[in-house]
């Protein structure tokens, strides 16, 4: 028997066999190699959008956060214009004042009475101080416009400190030729409901109205929420 016959057959395939092989070891690793780089662009792609995600929820939070701060703030400044500015008055408001010794008592009270409004100003000083405090913050989330609100408030504020000042300075002075109509104007200022329609409080509301046009739309901001929650489902 011609064993040569029967090596060279099985040489063949043997090499062929190894070819065979090496070809498949060569597109499994390919393969692997591509399927690797495709995971690795999508984990890359997902971690993206992750982090894109999470700083529009970020964003969005600390808008959101602002714009419920200034709003209550607000709120909660009108109220306490609306105390300072009450016509009632309380037992022993006015006494801090440095009395005139000329000064009659019935030109004391009157001076007092107008000096309770500085008082109360004074004592609120830190509410209406930190709503100001955030006005440019709010010009830098929202823009220039979110500060016009604020000046809004403050000149109906500064109007009825100045306004006081004036009928505390002018109160029962004669010698002092007073206009009637300044007088009126400083007691409608200093004096809540005093005049109808009220001016400082006709300017506070048109300041709450200003800021709501800027606040409650984003209080109220859902930013699409179907494409949030997809998203949510994606990272999942």
């Amino acid at each position: 028997m011609d064993f040569g016959l029967l090596i060279g057959p099985a040489v063949v395939a043997a090499v062929i066999s190894g070819l065979v092989a090496t070809i498949g070891f060569l597109i499994t690793s390919g393969t692997s190699i591509t399927l690797h780089k495709e995971k690795l662009k999508a984990d890359i792609d997902l971690a993206e959008r992750k982090f894109a995600l999470d700083a529009r929820l970020a964003d969005r939070k600390k808008r959101q956060d602002l714009a419920e701060e200034v709003l209550s703030g607000f709120y909660e400044v009108r109220d306490v214009m609306m105390s300072i500015r009450s016509p009632g008055g309380y037992e022993g408001e006015g006494k801090t004042r440095k009395r005139d010794p000329l000064e009659s008592e019935n030109e004391a009270q009157r001076k007092d009475a107008y000096f309770a409004i500085l008082e109360r100003l004074e004592a609120r000083h830190e509410v209406i101080a930190k709503l100001r405090s955030r006005k440019y913050r709010m010009a830098a989330w929202f823009g220039g416009d979110a500060i016009k609100p604020f000046q809004m408030l403050h000149e109906a504020i500064v109007n009825v400190t100045v306004s006081a000042q004036m009928l505390v300075r002018t109160a029962g002075d004669g010698s002092r030729q007073i206009n009637p109509s300044s007088h009126q104007k400083w007691e409608a200022a200093i004096w809540w409901g005093a005049p109808d329609p009220d001016p400082v409080a006709t300017k506070i509301d048109e300041a709450i109205v200003g800021i709501e046009n800027i606040c409650q739309p984003i209080l109220q901001e859902t930013e699409s929420r179907s494409a949030t929650e997809q998203d949510n489902r994606f990272l999942r």
